[in-house]
């Protein structure tokens, strides 16, 4: 997968549409630690 894909795949604003935004938040934050882009 291309960067652009991940980036659109596990964008936060596509997240805050079907979580909510705190969840989004989150997830967005642990998967960042996770993966180590963020």
């Amino acid at each position: 997968m291309s960067k652009e894909e991940l980036e659109h795949q596990y964008s936060p604003s596509r997240w805050v549409v079907c979580r909510g935004p705190e969840e989004a938040l989150k997830t967005y934050l642990q998967m960042g630690s996770h993966v180590g882009l963020y």
